[in-house]
């Protein structure tokens, strides 16, 4: 294996001017928003992680352990794509009164979320594609 540091693509007496640097930084803004998707992920007879994840939700008052445990769940959505998928009611909140928009999950029936290809923006008659430029 070919392993190279940071110092040895830099001449050996390179000053780097951190202040410059981080005058000139720039956060790059994304305005992408976490989708909770309920895919089944064990017996078809009992509740998947996700969805007692997501009943515990419903009712608990901290959420930072919950939250955590639904990373694996969560897919990114552009803002315009979340405008699209609640007035189309395919994403809901859960407890908006408490959370906001904070815990979006996504509603399975309308099937635009496959676990091998991941959330699908095909149907144009859900979706224009210019409402996804940015």
């Amino acid at each position: 294996m070919n392993c190279t540091s940071f110092s040895d693509h830099f001449p050996e007496n390179t000053v780097l001017d951190y202040d410059q640097i981080a005058q000139r930084f720039q956060m790059i803004e994304s305005n992408m928003q976490s989708v909770i998707v309920p895919y089944c992920d064990g017996n078809k007879d009992s509740p998947s992680k996700v969805e007692q994840l997501l009943k515990k939700l419903e009712t608990e008052t901290y959420t930072g352990d919950i939250a955590r445990q639904l990373q694996g769940y969560l897919v990114q959505v552009p803002e315009q794509g979340i405008e699209a998928l609640m007035a189309y009611g395919a994403v809901r909140p859960i407890q908006p009164e408490k959370f906001g928009n904070q815990f979006l999950v996504l509603d399975k029936s309308f099937g635009l979320y496959q676990k091998d290809c991941g959330l699908s923006w095909e149907d144009t008659n859900f979706i224009r594609s210019d409402a996804l430029s940015i």
